[in-house]
């Protein structure tokens, strides 16, 4: 209305024509009154008199019905406009923000009563909400930005347009090279679904591009290091529904710290039991450009629970060989310490170790009845432990630990079925092996020797099937 003398609210229609309509709105209680300011679902609300009563009054959106509720917030005061602050995910108003007795305090107004929490002190103005949700007010000759100290603004434009938020925007104190950093983009004022891509670009020093999607909160997560030392700039930019939205930015500047590093790992495919597995790795210095090899550095290497050291050479070259125990898939694993010069680093792959059946179960390369043949007998009567390898171990043995024989044994028990009838016995397939071993050939290894319903049980079929067990060993 004409504010003063006039209570009328009046609503301006037919903008784009050479004459607007107006019509009064609704009729508040009483003049002076201040400016309007609107919740997100179009509820008005409006300081009453603000020389005298200085009420707070709400009242009915445009798509409520006419004719309009208004309702006075009771134990609300201001002396200047008032400005809506927080809101609900349905739209409506949380909280006021107003000024009166020279305090600016936020009223949550869906208490009752209303409880109201001082923001700051002095002759300021409820201000108004900017796109980044936090308050800008005028005071005397200035503009401030009212923000919580913790960061961040967590109002709500009256008329909120689709933003991504980038956060953190500050970064302190400086972070030194090398270290990570995480940032979050997150969609404000629209609805987007899971999966929605985010592409997060370094500018400066670390310049790189990374596409990441969101979450079911509409959040996108983007992490990086600091490689070299300088400034970066990062930003997000994302679509939601046909609008293409650019975040804010934010600075960090990389101080001097420790190189990054850089380790890769070449392991090969163990050939038989008892052969090893090489495994090599290149480091290099990933804080220059290019990345350079570094020599003269620790680096250990592991296959399952082995492990060996080797130092890198002048082109970062470090390699060494472990023999597995049993044949499986292991991780293979390098690992660089790292020293007061350069960060750690670490690489892994996955390592098959195969190998054909062999009765050569201590791995030294040869076929003996008094060690492996022995200790076939022994698995076979269910002993275990070191009362299957006491006395039995060849020399130059490969595996000679209990806890390796058995594991091999386990691996070999399948294929010790001599004569096929889906038992293994000690004294049917282990008495058949171990004649086999001392050199017995024909019906000497079969004789009283075949289990019930075999599937192998002729003299030839049973010395080739061993025969083949027993493949050439280095």
């Amino acid at each position: 209305g004409a504010g003063a003398d006039d209570p009328n609210l009046y609503r301006i229609s037919n903008l784009a024509s050479a004459n607007p309509t107006k019509t009064t709105y609704v009729t508040l209680p009483g003049t002076p009154n201040g400016s309007i300011s609107f919740s997100p679902d179009g509820t008005i609300y409006v300081l009453v008199g603000y020389t005298n009563t200085a009420t707070v009054v709400r009242i009915d959106g445009t798509d409520k019905p006419s004719p309009k509720t208004i309702t006075t917030l009771t134990g609300i005061r201001s002396d200047f406009p008032v400005t809506v602050g927080e809101t609900m995910p349905n739209g409506a108003a949380k909280s006021l923000l107003t000024h009166y007795n020279n305090e600016l305090r936020l009223f949550d107004i869906t208490t009752m009563p209303y409880t109201s929490t001082l923001v700051v002190t002095g002759p300021i103005s409820t201000g108004v909400i900017g796109p980044d949700g936090c308050v800008y007010a005028g005071s005397n000759e200035v503009v401030l930005k009212i923000a919580p100290s913790s960061g961040g603004c967590g109002f709500q434009p009256s008329n909120p347009s689709p933003a991504l938020d980038l956060t953190p925007t500050v970064i302190t104190p400086d972070p030194v090279q090398g270290a990570s950093l995480t940032f979050t983009a997150k969609f404000r004022n629209a609805t987007v679904a899971a999966g929605t891509p985010v592409t997060f670009s370094v500018a400066g020093a670390n310049r790189q591009f990374q596409r990441v999607v969101t979450d079911a909160s509409g959040v996108a997560t983007f992490t990086y290091a600091g490689r070299f030392t300088g400034r970066d700039f990062v930003a997000a930019a994302g679509n939601a529904g046909a609008t293409t939205l650019l975040s804010n930015s934010a600075q960090i500047d990389w101080t001097p710290g420790r190189h990054m590093t850089a380790l890769n790992l070449d392991s090969t495919t163990a050939g038989s039991f008892g052969k090893s597995v090489a495994m090599t790795s290149v480091l290099r210095d990933y804080s220059l450009n290019p990345a350079a090899p570094i020599g003269g550095q620790a680096v250990r290497f592991a296959l399952g629970a082995r492990s060996c050291d080797a130092q890198t050479d002048v082109n970062g070259i470090a390699g060494c060989a472990i023999v597995p125990p049993v044949p499986g898939v292991y991780t293979a694993t390098a690992s660089f310490a790292g020293t007061t010069q350069y960060l750690p680093a670490s690489a892994n792959s996955s390592a098959a170790v195969l190998a054909p059946i062999s009765l050569d179960v201590d791995g030294n390369g040869s076929y003996d009845a008094l060690t492996d043949g022995l200790m076939i007998i022994r698995h076979m009567f269910g002993l275990t432990g070191t009362s299957i390898t006491n006395l039995a171990i060849g020399p130059n043995a490969t595996r000679s630990t209990p806890a390796d024989v058995t594991a091999y044994l386990l691996q070999l028990r399948p294929a010790m079925d001599v004569d096929g009838n889906g038992s293994v016995d000690a004294l049917t397939d282990g008495l058949m092996i171990i004649r086999y071993m001392f050199g017995l050939r024909g019906s000497s290894v079969t004789s009283n020797a075949i289990g019930p319903n075999p599937t192998r049980s002729l003299t030839s079929d049973i010395e080739a099937y061993i025969s083949s067990l027993m493949p050439p060993v280095n």
